[in-house]
């Protein structure tokens, strides 16, 4: 059973949450995914993906894409240009989004965030965008 215990912890500038562990149970993933106003990283889906699309090359990911990330993204290097991966529901604007440097994505290389983003991308509802490093 997962942890609902969060800390937060501060040293100098920094600031570190530490929450529940996330899931690697698609159906839970896709019941806690973001509003299109919630995610704060994010704060309105809608935009980010407007603003992903007028960016050349940045439209949703193809099938040889998710393929090449579930197949050969074992590995910290293969993340190295990537912020995360960005789920978002084309009717509603719902998200979730996979970020190569939470810990539990990168356990068992990488094997949480290679299958989420290939189960959301086989999800007809919903598109998935590389948001890369600024």
């Amino acid at each position: 059973m997962a942890s609902t215990h969060t800390t937060v912890t501060k040293e100098g500038n920094v600031v570190t949450l530490s929450g529940p562990d996330m899931t690697s149970d698609f159906p839970q993933m896709k019941s806690e995914c973001c509003g299109r106003y919630d995610n704060f990283i994010f704060p309105d889906a809608k935009k980010v993906v407007d603003l992903l699309k007028d960016k050349k090359g940045a439209l949703p990911m193809t099938h040889d894409q998710i393929m090449d990330v579930h197949g050969k993204g074992t590995h910290k290097e293969y993340y190295d240009t990537i912020y995360c991966y960005y789920c978002v529901n084309k009717k509603n604007y719902r998200n979730y989004m996979f970020s190569p440097d939470d810990g539990e994505n990168r356990d068992n290389h990488y094997r949480r965030l290679r299958f989420g983003v290939l189960s959301f991308y086989l999800e007809e509802d919903f598109d998935v965008y590389i948001i890369n490093c600024a």
